[in-house]
């Protein structure tokens, strides 16, 4: 839909020829050439094409080409960002209108920017269902949306995940003469307070 449409016939017999296109069978008021250029389709203009060529000898009619018309996806409904709990599920979701059938791909990436993420696997729903989220998932999805005519992309929400702490690194057992200083160390990971 809104773009621009070229038919055309060829012909063999003797010059010089006429033309009339038909639509649905009734002729198209000027279209007498040997193509047919519509500017800017419409739906109204989904149909059943064809021409007909004459000469001094008679008139021949060509074939029917089918004209289907359809409408890129739109996205009117992005993800929402979200702040989850490690070990908890995730939904987030697009809603979009075009021509069926539409098909879905989700993408991750771990910050904000260009859309230049990678594939979710087996993400190819409105919806993304992430489940028992880990902490590594914290980042940003996106969704493409396509069709037969063209493709939307939505806008990146971010899911936050937020985890426990957790102690990666015990402090390691020290001896220590009385009155020396000693230092004591160790590694957790998790959400920062």
């Amino acid at each position: 839909i809104g773009n621009q449409l070229t038919l055309s016939v060829g012909v063999a017999g003797t010059a010089p020829f006429t033309y009339q296109w038909n639509k649905n069978g009734s002729p198209i008021s000027g279209a007498t050439a040997s193509t047919l250029t519509l500017f800017s389709v419409a739906a109204s203009d989904a149909g059943a094409y064809s021409v007909t060529v004459s000469n001094i000898c008679g008139a021949v009619n060509s074939a029917d080409a089918a004209v289907t018309v359809g409408v890129p996806p739109t996205i009117i409904f992005h993800p929402i960002s979200e702040i989850v709990i490690a070990g908890t599920n995730s939904n987030i979701s697009v809603d979009a209108i075009g021509t069926e059938v539409l098909r879905y791909q989700w993408y991750y990436q771990t910050s904000a920017g260009a859309n230049n993420g990678t594939p979710v696997s087996a993400a190819t729903n409105a919806t993304l269902v992430l489940q028992n989220v880990a902490f590594e998932r914290t980042g940003c999805y996106y969704c493409i949306v396509q069709n037969d005519y063209g493709q939307d992309v939505s806008l990146q929400a971010s899911i936050t995940v937020l985890s426990s702490p957790e102690i990666t690194t015990n402090p390691g057992s020290a001896q220590v003469a009385t009155g020396s200083p000693v230092s004591l160390g160790g590694a957790a990971k998790g959400t920062a307070a």
